[in-house]
């Protein structure tokens, strides 16, 4: 409601620059970083659950979970079933996303992070 944590969490994670001053994030200026390098701290330290949950429609729940797996350089079929477990969603590997109730998309969504 204003406070500013969306906007917060937008710095932090390179999606926007601020109008003036520095952002450390593990030691390292995140500001002035290009894209590709924004890219790679988002994959491998930020991870951010947007309110819409941004899932592949097209893409089984598996895919889904796999595609950014792929991204982050970890294609793992086997961290994939762990993921889906710890996650709750061992039994809903094989639905798409507008099969799956709100709670099941985000949690699809917390294993993209």
């Amino acid at each position: 409601s204003g406070s500013g944590k969306s906007t917060l969490l937008h710095l932090v994670a390179g999606l926007d620059s601020p109008d003036a001053g520095e952002i450390h994030l593990g030691g390292t200026n995140i500001v002035g970083l290009n894209d590709t390098a924004l890219a790679a701290l988002r994959r491998g330290t930020v991870g951010l659950v947007f309110q819409q949950f941004n899932l592949i429609p097209s893409l089984d729940v598996a895919a889904n979970l796999a595609f950014q797996a792929r991204l982050a350089g970890r294609p793992d079929p086997a961290w994939l079933k762990v993921l889906a477990k710890r996650l709750g969603l061992a039994q809903v590997l094989t639905r798409y996303p507008e099969q799956l109730s709100a709670g099941q998309q985000q949690r699809v969504a917390i294993g993209r992070t």
